[in-house]
């Protein structure tokens, strides 16, 4: 009953205080960070999108610096999904649930509403340890609008005439390098 107490209160005052709070049971500091779609998750998605549609894909393999379009789960944009029965032949030693399916991703119907430019989503989630904790904010955006706030030209990204330029400007590469 005291843990339980303790746990409610660490809630409250974690929801409280936005800067962050030691946890009472292990110690470690705990903060809610408010996470919003930036330009290279813009980018990276669209990429995605492009080359791969609405099928699987084993982001860590095929685009390795673009882990970071993996936040668009709070966004309900992409889900992980299991491996292929073919991709599951190259580990048969490993456990789909073990290792790999962290690595598939899958672009959701509402992911792709949101590339084509058909729907909005909220501008920022307040995230805790890799979960929506806080809720999503009232103002909301479109792949659109996102792009015209970094100075992009939607229609120009969508059809990948500098789509790859753009994202190496930003650190990432079509071949899997990146800037350190």
């Amino acid at each position: 009953m005291v843990e339980r107490l303790k746990q409610s209160e660490f809630w409250r005052i974690l929801e409280d205080e936005r800067r962050g709070v030691p946890c009472p049971c292990c110690g470690r500091w705990a903060q809610i960070y408010k996470h919003r779609v930036n330009q290279g998750i813009c980018l990276a998605l669209i990429a995605i999108w492009r080359e791969r549609g609405a099928t699987p894909v084993n982001i860590a393999k095929d685009f390795p610096t673009l882990r970071s379009v993996t936040v668009l789960k709070h966004w309900g944009l992409i889900c992980e999904v299991e491996p292929p029965e073919d991709a599951m032949l190259q580990f048969k030693n490993a456990s789909p649930r073990r290792g790999q399916k962290g690595s598939w991703w899958q672009i959701t119907p509402r992911g792709k509403r949101w590339v084509q430019g058909n729907t909005s989503i909220p501008r920022y989630a307040w995230l805790y340890n890799d979960a929506v904790h806080g809720g999503f904010s009232k103002k909301r955006f479109t792949i659109r609008s996102a792009l015209r706030t970094y100075g992009f030209d939607y229609e120009e990204m969508l059809s990948g005439e500098t789509l790859w330029q753009e994202l190496e400007l930003n650190g990432y590469h079509q071949n899997g390098d990146s800037y350190e």
